[in-house]
């Protein structure tokens, strides 16, 4: 969002539940209002996004769907192919942004997770303090409404166990994870967890 005072553009990663902000620039605190949603070259009202939503979820299927035609002609560059990836992942991204908790990709996306006392491995895909979308092995669908253990290993060795359910099961071995604890502790940590792996290299 942009500061009323000094005009800069202030960033909220994880704030946005927030009543209220420092402004980085001017000390100034300001109401958290009039958010933007920012992917690649594109920047726009959150608000806006919001009443798009389903419109732009259908325009993702449709260009995907185009994207894998075009895959498969001969008649297509490689710039096109490109640009119409960009064109799809921005608009992901700008929708992942309609989410009252962002999602992140991390660096280190290797993960641990439990079901029923058996132990598996998968990939973080994103993470946010309210759920996870993890490529596991052997997803099924009777997966489906199962309780979890999301295991995530910070560097200096700690581990936080958190609680979720599957939610739902996507192409290959993708499944959603909905955090089933919401305590100030376990965001805490999981907000930790995200700066120390984030892409971004997101810090305090």
């Amino acid at each position: 969002m942009e500061c009323p005072g000094c005009q800069e553009w202030i960033h909220l990663p994880f704030k946005t539940r927030a009543a209220e902000m420092v402004c980085p620039g001017c000390s100034g605190v300001i109401p958290v209002k009039d958010l933007y949603v920012a992917a690649g070259p594109f920047l726009i009202a959150r608000d806006v996004l919001f009443k798009s939503v389903p419109r732009y979820r259908r325009l993702i299927l449709e260009a995907e769907k185009e994207a894998a035609g075009l895959k498969n002609s001969e008649k297509v560059d490689n710039i096109s192919l490109r640009s119409m990836k960009m064109f799809i992942n921005n608009l992901k991204e700008l929708l992942d942004g309609c989410r009252d908790e962002a999602r992140h990709t991390l660096n280190d996306n290797g993960v641990e997770y439990s079901i029923n006392r058996l132990i598996f491995q998968g990939n973080i895909v994103n993470l946010s303090v309210s759920g996870v979308c993890i490529d596991g092995k052997n997803v099924s669908l009777d997966r489906l409404w199962k309780e979890i253990t999301v295991h995530l290993k910070r560097d200096e060795g700690e581990t936080c166990a958190i609680r979720g359910r599957v939610v739902w099961i996507g192409d290959g071995n993708k499944m959603g994870v909905k955090f089933l604890t919401d305590d100030e502790k376990t965001r805490d940590a999981i907000e930790d967890y995200i700066r120390e792996k984030s892409l971004f290299g997101m810090r305090r």
